[in-house]
Protein backbone atom coordinates (compact mmCIF):
# COMPACT_ATOMS: atom_id res chain seq x y z
CA UNK A 1 0.00 0.00 0.00
CA UNK A 2 0.91 3.64 -0.07
CA UNK A 3 0.86 6.19 2.73
CA UNK A 4 -1.21 9.27 2.04
CA UNK A 5 0.65 12.46 1.15
CA UNK A 6 -0.33 15.81 2.63
CA UNK A 7 0.55 19.38 1.69
CA UNK A 8 4.26 20.08 1.08
CA UNK A 9 6.12 21.37 4.10
CA UNK A 10 8.61 23.15 1.85
CA UNK A 11 8.75 23.70 -1.91
CA UNK A 12 12.13 24.71 -3.36
CA UNK A 13 11.37 23.83 -6.98
CA UNK A 14 11.32 27.47 -8.10
CA UNK A 15 14.91 27.88 -6.91
CA UNK A 16 16.28 24.91 -8.85
CA UNK A 17 17.23 24.50 -12.50
CA UNK A 18 16.48 21.30 -14.44
CA UNK A 19 19.47 18.99 -14.57
CA UNK A 20 20.49 15.39 -15.16
CA UNK A 21 20.82 14.34 -11.50
CA UNK A 22 20.37 17.73 -9.89
CA UNK A 23 17.62 19.15 -7.69
CA UNK A 24 16.52 18.38 -4.14
CA UNK A 25 18.75 15.50 -3.05
CA UNK A 26 18.27 15.09 0.69
CA UNK A 27 16.94 16.63 3.89
CA UNK A 28 16.91 16.05 7.63
CA UNK A 29 15.48 17.73 10.72
CA UNK A 30 17.86 18.84 13.46
CA UNK A 31 17.67 16.74 16.65
CA UNK A 32 15.80 19.55 18.43
CA UNK A 33 13.38 19.99 15.51
CA UNK A 34 14.14 23.70 15.19
CA UNK A 35 15.67 23.54 11.72
CA UNK A 36 15.20 21.59 8.51
CA UNK A 37 18.45 21.02 6.61
CA UNK A 38 18.15 20.59 2.85
CA UNK A 39 20.81 19.58 0.33
CA UNK A 40 20.33 20.71 -3.27
CA UNK A 41 22.42 20.80 -6.42
CA UNK A 42 21.66 23.29 -9.17
CA UNK A 43 23.60 25.52 -11.53
CA UNK A 44 26.87 23.69 -10.92
CA UNK A 45 26.85 23.98 -7.13
CA UNK A 46 25.81 21.91 -4.12
CA UNK A 47 24.31 23.77 -1.17
CA UNK A 48 23.20 22.72 2.30
CA UNK A 49 20.62 25.18 3.62
CA UNK A 50 19.00 25.51 7.06
CA UNK A 51 15.33 26.51 7.28
CA UNK A 52 13.95 27.54 10.68
CA UNK A 53 10.91 25.61 11.95
CA UNK A 54 8.51 27.29 14.39
CA UNK A 55 6.66 25.67 17.29
CA UNK A 56 3.68 24.93 15.05
CA UNK A 57 5.90 23.07 12.58
CA UNK A 58 5.79 25.76 9.89
CA UNK A 59 8.90 26.70 7.92
CA UNK A 60 10.01 30.28 7.33
CA UNK A 61 11.65 29.94 3.92
CA UNK A 62 12.59 33.62 3.84
CA UNK A 63 14.77 33.14 6.94
CA UNK A 64 16.83 30.33 5.44
CA UNK A 65 20.61 30.34 5.75
CA UNK A 66 23.24 28.65 3.63
CA UNK A 67 25.38 26.42 5.84
CA UNK A 68 27.95 24.98 3.42
CA UNK A 69 28.36 24.77 -0.34
CA UNK A 70 30.81 23.76 -3.05
CA UNK A 71 31.00 23.61 -6.82
CA UNK A 72 30.04 20.62 -8.96
CA UNK A 73 31.85 20.08 -12.28
CA UNK A 74 29.22 17.70 -13.68
CA UNK A 75 25.47 17.11 -13.36
CA UNK A 76 25.83 13.66 -11.81
CA UNK A 77 27.09 11.80 -8.76
CA UNK A 78 26.71 14.71 -6.38
CA UNK A 79 25.80 12.46 -3.43
CA UNK A 80 22.94 14.11 -1.65
CA UNK A 81 22.05 12.67 1.74
CA UNK A 82 22.17 14.34 5.14
CA UNK A 83 22.10 12.72 8.58
CA UNK A 84 22.58 13.76 12.18
CA UNK A 85 24.76 11.32 14.06
CA UNK A 86 24.43 10.16 17.67
CA UNK A 87 27.05 12.83 18.43
CA UNK A 88 24.64 15.57 17.31
CA UNK A 89 26.79 16.59 14.34
CA UNK A 90 25.59 16.88 10.76
CA UNK A 91 27.02 14.42 8.23
CA UNK A 92 26.95 15.61 4.62
CA UNK A 93 27.18 12.92 1.91
CA UNK A 94 29.07 14.17 -1.15
CA UNK A 95 29.68 12.36 -4.44
CA UNK A 96 32.81 12.60 -6.55
CA UNK A 97 31.00 14.92 -8.98
CA UNK A 98 32.05 12.98 -12.09
CA UNK A 99 29.92 11.16 -14.61
CA UNK A 100 32.12 8.06 -14.73
CA UNK A 101 35.52 6.89 -13.46
CA UNK A 102 36.19 9.83 -11.09
CA UNK A 103 37.58 11.91 -13.99
CA UNK A 104 39.11 14.61 -11.78
CA UNK A 105 40.39 12.08 -9.20
CA UNK A 106 38.62 13.89 -6.35
CA UNK A 107 37.41 11.02 -4.15
CA UNK A 108 40.81 10.30 -2.54
CA UNK A 109 41.94 13.94 -2.69
CA UNK A 110 41.78 15.40 0.82
CA UNK A 111 41.78 18.95 -0.54
CA UNK A 112 38.38 18.42 -2.19
CA UNK A 113 34.90 18.12 -0.68
CA UNK A 114 33.91 15.65 -3.42
CA UNK A 115 33.65 11.92 -2.79
CA UNK A 116 33.52 12.52 0.94
CA UNK A 117 31.52 12.28 4.12
CA UNK A 118 31.70 15.69 5.78
CA UNK A 119 31.07 16.25 9.50
CA UNK A 120 30.15 19.69 10.80
CA UNK A 121 28.34 21.32 13.72
CA UNK A 122 25.78 23.71 12.19
CA UNK A 123 25.24 27.06 13.90
CA UNK A 124 22.49 28.58 11.75
CA UNK A 125 21.86 31.38 14.23
CA UNK A 126 25.53 32.06 14.96
CA UNK A 127 28.08 34.45 13.52
CA UNK A 128 29.38 31.62 11.33
CA UNK A 129 27.04 29.04 9.72
CA UNK A 130 28.93 26.08 11.18
CA UNK A 131 31.97 25.05 13.14
CA UNK A 132 34.28 22.11 12.65
CA UNK A 133 34.30 19.58 15.52
CA UNK A 134 37.70 19.45 17.21
CA UNK A 135 37.91 15.67 16.82
CA UNK A 136 37.53 15.62 13.04
CA UNK A 137 40.46 13.56 11.72
CA UNK A 138 42.12 16.16 9.50
CA UNK A 139 41.76 19.29 11.63
CA UNK A 140 44.72 21.66 11.20
CA UNK A 141 46.39 19.50 8.55
CA UNK A 142 47.61 21.81 5.77
CA UNK A 143 47.08 19.11 3.13
CA UNK A 144 43.44 18.35 3.99
CA UNK A 145 40.09 20.01 4.60
CA UNK A 146 39.00 20.17 8.23
CA UNK A 147 35.41 19.19 7.43
CA UNK A 148 36.26 15.75 6.02
CA UNK A 149 35.31 12.74 8.16
CA UNK A 150 35.62 9.88 5.62
CA UNK A 151 36.67 9.75 1.98
CA UNK A 152 36.96 7.48 -1.06
CA UNK A 153 33.25 7.46 -1.95
CA UNK A 154 31.76 7.60 -5.43
CA UNK A 155 28.12 8.56 -5.02
CA UNK A 156 26.90 7.97 -1.45
CA UNK A 157 23.30 8.60 -2.38
CA UNK A 158 21.79 7.37 0.88
CA UNK A 159 23.03 6.48 4.35
CA UNK A 160 21.69 6.04 7.87
CA UNK A 161 22.76 5.63 11.46
CA UNK A 162 21.60 2.49 13.23
CA UNK A 163 19.60 3.85 16.20
CA UNK A 164 20.60 0.87 18.34
CA UNK A 165 24.37 0.76 17.74
CA UNK A 166 25.26 4.11 16.18
CA UNK A 167 26.87 2.37 13.19
CA UNK A 168 26.71 4.33 9.94
CA UNK A 169 25.51 2.40 6.87
CA UNK A 170 26.30 3.90 3.46
CA UNK A 171 24.97 2.85 0.07
CA UNK A 172 27.57 3.89 -2.50
CA UNK A 173 26.37 3.84 -6.11
CA UNK A 174 28.90 2.10 -8.33
CA UNK A 175 30.36 2.85 -11.73
CA UNK A 176 30.55 0.10 -14.36
CA UNK A 177 30.26 -3.08 -12.34
CA UNK A 178 29.59 -3.05 -8.57
CA UNK A 179 27.18 -1.58 -6.02
CA UNK A 180 28.43 -1.20 -2.43
CA UNK A 181 27.18 -1.25 1.14
CA UNK A 182 29.82 0.30 3.40
CA UNK A 183 29.69 0.37 7.20
CA UNK A 184 31.43 2.70 9.63
CA UNK A 185 31.24 0.74 12.90
CA UNK A 186 30.63 3.03 15.87
CA UNK A 187 32.98 1.13 18.19
CA UNK A 188 35.76 1.28 15.60
CA UNK A 189 35.77 5.06 15.22
CA UNK A 190 32.56 5.53 13.25
CA UNK A 191 34.42 6.09 9.98
CA UNK A 192 36.83 8.67 11.39
CA UNK A 193 39.57 9.18 8.82
CA UNK A 194 38.52 6.06 6.89
CA UNK A 195 38.94 5.65 3.15
CA UNK A 196 36.32 3.50 1.42
CA UNK A 197 38.59 3.04 -1.58
CA UNK A 198 37.00 4.70 -4.60
CA UNK A 199 38.41 5.25 -7.20
CA UNK A 200 41.34 2.94 -6.54
CA UNK A 201 38.67 0.26 -6.19
CA UNK A 202 35.11 -0.30 -7.32
CA UNK A 203 33.74 -2.82 -4.88
CA UNK A 204 36.60 -5.23 -4.23
CA UNK A 205 38.05 -4.90 -7.73
CA UNK A 206 40.93 -2.64 -8.71
CA UNK A 207 39.71 0.32 -10.76
CA UNK A 208 41.89 3.40 -11.39
CA UNK A 209 45.45 2.12 -11.38
CA UNK A 210 46.87 5.61 -10.79
CA UNK A 211 45.14 5.83 -7.38
CA UNK A 212 46.77 4.38 -4.21
CA UNK A 213 45.63 0.82 -3.60
CA UNK A 214 46.30 0.35 0.11
CA UNK A 215 44.86 1.54 3.42
CA UNK A 216 41.13 1.44 2.81
CA UNK A 217 38.05 -0.46 3.99
CA UNK A 218 36.44 -2.92 1.60
CA UNK A 219 32.62 -3.01 1.33
CA UNK A 220 30.56 -4.93 3.86
CA UNK A 221 28.49 -6.17 0.92
CA UNK A 222 28.59 -5.70 -2.83
CA UNK A 223 26.55 -6.92 -5.77
CA UNK A 224 27.26 -6.90 -9.51
CA UNK A 225 25.46 -5.01 -12.22
CA UNK A 226 23.04 -7.10 -14.22
CA UNK A 227 19.97 -8.95 -13.00
CA UNK A 228 20.47 -7.64 -9.44
CA UNK A 229 20.41 -4.00 -10.53
CA UNK A 230 22.71 -1.09 -11.31
CA UNK A 231 22.23 1.66 -8.69
CA UNK A 232 21.83 0.95 -4.98
CA UNK A 233 19.30 2.82 -2.85
CA UNK A 234 20.29 2.04 0.71
CA UNK A 235 19.12 1.76 3.35
CA UNK A 236 18.25 1.08 6.99
CA UNK A 237 18.70 -1.65 9.57
CA UNK A 238 15.25 -2.68 10.65
CA UNK A 239 14.59 -1.94 14.33
CA UNK A 240 10.80 -1.97 14.32
CA UNK A 241 8.40 -4.35 16.07
CA UNK A 242 5.98 -5.39 13.31
CA UNK A 243 8.23 -7.99 11.61
CA UNK A 244 10.11 -10.16 14.10
CA UNK A 245 11.98 -12.12 11.43
CA UNK A 246 13.36 -8.92 9.87
CA UNK A 247 14.69 -7.31 13.04
CA UNK A 248 18.35 -6.34 12.70
CA UNK A 249 18.47 -6.98 8.95
CA UNK A 250 19.63 -4.27 6.53
CA UNK A 251 16.97 -3.24 4.00
CA UNK A 252 17.92 -1.74 0.65
CA UNK A 253 16.56 -1.30 -2.86
CA UNK A 254 17.88 -0.80 -6.38
CA UNK A 255 16.91 2.19 -8.50
CA UNK A 256 17.13 0.26 -11.78
CA UNK A 257 15.19 -2.91 -10.93
CA UNK A 258 12.97 -1.60 -8.12
CA UNK A 259 13.68 -4.74 -6.11
CA UNK A 260 13.66 -4.26 -2.33
CA UNK A 261 15.85 -6.73 -0.43
CA UNK A 262 16.84 -7.50 3.15
CA UNK A 263 20.38 -8.53 4.05
CA UNK A 264 21.06 -10.49 7.22
CA UNK A 265 23.80 -9.03 9.44
CA UNK A 266 25.57 -11.82 11.32
CA UNK A 267 27.04 -11.39 14.83
CA UNK A 268 30.59 -11.47 13.42
CA UNK A 269 29.77 -8.47 11.22
CA UNK A 270 29.57 -10.36 7.97
CA UNK A 271 26.64 -10.57 5.54
CA UNK A 272 24.32 -13.56 5.73
CA UNK A 273 21.17 -14.41 3.82
CA UNK A 274 19.71 -12.10 1.17
CA UNK A 275 15.91 -12.08 0.84
CA UNK A 276 13.70 -10.30 -1.69
CA UNK A 277 10.83 -8.34 -0.09
CA UNK A 278 9.06 -6.92 -3.12
CA UNK A 279 9.28 -4.37 -5.92
CA UNK A 280 8.78 -0.59 -5.79
CA UNK A 281 9.05 1.41 -9.01
CA UNK A 282 12.16 3.61 -9.18
CA UNK A 283 13.01 3.69 -5.45
CA UNK A 284 15.07 6.65 -4.26
CA UNK A 285 15.04 6.16 -0.50
CA UNK A 286 14.52 3.57 2.24
CA UNK A 287 13.70 5.27 5.53
CA UNK A 288 12.62 4.39 9.05
CA UNK A 289 9.67 6.12 10.65
CA UNK A 290 9.56 7.20 14.30
CA UNK A 291 8.63 3.68 15.45
CA UNK A 292 11.36 2.00 13.41
CA UNK A 293 9.05 0.73 10.67
CA UNK A 294 10.42 1.16 7.16
CA UNK A 295 9.13 3.00 4.11
CA UNK A 296 10.39 2.89 0.52
CA UNK A 297 10.02 6.14 -1.42
CA UNK A 298 9.53 6.10 -5.19
CA UNK A 299 10.55 8.95 -7.46
CA UNK A 300 7.13 8.52 -9.05
CA UNK A 301 5.57 9.81 -5.84
CA UNK A 302 4.58 6.77 -3.80
CA UNK A 303 5.59 6.06 -0.20
CA UNK A 304 5.42 2.30 0.35
CA UNK A 305 5.51 0.74 3.84
CA UNK A 306 7.44 -2.47 4.43
CA UNK A 307 4.83 -4.76 5.99
CA UNK A 308 4.72 -8.40 7.14
CA UNK A 309 4.40 -10.86 4.25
Amino acid sequence: GEAGLGEPLLDVSAELEPGFEEGLLGFVFSPDGRHLYVQTTTGGATTVTAYPVDEAGAIDAAARREIIGFDQPYEAHNGGDLAFGPDGHLYVFSGDGGFVADPQRRALDLTSFKGKLLRIAPTPEGAQPYRVPDDNPFVDRPDALDEIWSYGLRNPWRGSFDPLTGDLWIGDVGDFAWEEVNVAWADEGGGRGVSFGWSAYEGSERFNEDQPADGHEFPFFEYPHGDEGCAITAGERYRGDAIDTLRGWFVMADFCTGVVRALEVLPDRTPGRLVELGVVPVPVSVRAGPGGELFVVSIEGGVHPVVPG
